[in-house]
């Protein structure tokens, strides 16, 4: 297993996105169980997909929370429909197992409209790319804390989110 740095910054308030939700955010298309959304007040795309259980899970691009134009940096966030040990804007250490490489590094805790959980940016290239053949994310690997996602087939829409990005700048 290859251990990566992978630094988070906070940006309070503007990843949350449930679809039911009356958010300010430009729906895009669907493609497969991912939607794709557009974010005018930052400038940045993301996808959301929700599983059977209930977690809500977001990856994206946001353009003035990374600093950088580079596409294939971004940030993740996990929520869940029932409360959570972490509270809004607590930092807490998090690691997600993509593959074989497992990123470290803070997360920062939210809470909107009955979602729980947690969001962090990357500032590591690849970061898409190191998601986006995968089907499941381990976070907290090798802890009693352990648990997977399933991603279901996030490379057609971290595609479609990748060609949206340039558009929309």
């Amino acid at each position: 297993m290859k251990l990566t740095s992978f630094a988070y910054t906070a940006a309070i308030g503007v990843l949350v996105a449930m679809p039911a939700l009356a958010q300010p955010f430009e729906s895009k298309g669907v493609v497969g169980d991912w939607g794709v959304f557009f974010n005018a007040a930052t400038g940045g795309c993301f996808v959301e997909r929700q599983t059977e259980d209930g977690v809500v899970m977001q990856m994206g691009t946001q353009a003035d929370m990374l600093g950088v134009e580079e596409q294939n940096y971004g940030f993740l966030a996990v929520y869940v429909p029932i409360p959570t040990d972490i509270q809004p804007d607590e930092k807490r250490h998090v690691q997600f197992q993509l593959g074989e490489t497992v990123y470290g590094g803070d997360a920062v805790g939210a809470e909107r409209d009955g979602y729980f959980g947690g969001y962090a940016v990357a500032n590591r290239a690849k970061f898409i790319d190191d998601i986006a053949n995968l089907q499941t994310m381990t976070v907290n690997p090798e802890t009693d804390r352990a648990y997977d996602i399933d991603l279901t087939a996030p490379q057609p829409a971290l595609e479609a989110l990748r060609a949206l990005q340039p558009a929309m700048s």
